[in-house]
This record gives C-alpha cells, structure tokens and sequence, in this order.
C-alpha cells in the first residue's frame, strides 16, 4: 500500500530510529518481530582458542534472542 506522500516531493524513506538510516541499509541488530537489541541486553560472549603454540582470545557478541 503507498503511502499517503508516494511520488511527491515530500515522500520520505522509512529510517531507522536508531542510526537514521534507510532500514535497507540498516545493519542495527534486532530481533524476528523487527524490535531493535540495545547493547545492554546483548551478552558479551569470550572465547579462548588454541592456535598454535600460543592461545589467542577472541571476543564475540551473541544476540539473546528472547
């Protein structure tokens, strides 16, 4: 369904609220019903891996997809 602006000069893209860009463009993280993760509800996921003769420790953020 366009919107009520479709093909005038006031028509304007669907951004993000967060980063304010296009949500095509948009690479915020969030969850199946489209809500936006905020960092504070994300966990800090820390990984140590044997390479070599040295371990190396690797820092990954894992989405809680609730």
């Amino acid at each position: 369904m366009p919107g009520l602006f479709a093909g005038t000069s006031l028509e304007r893209l669907v951004t993000c609220e967060r980063c304010n860009l296009p949500l095509g463009d948009c690479t915020c993280p969030r969850l199946a019903d489209g809500r936006i993760v905020l960092q504070k509800d994300q966990r800090a996921r820390v990984v140590h891996e044997r390479r070599g003769a040295t371990g190396k420790i690797l820092k990954r953020k894992l989405v809680d997809l609730l």
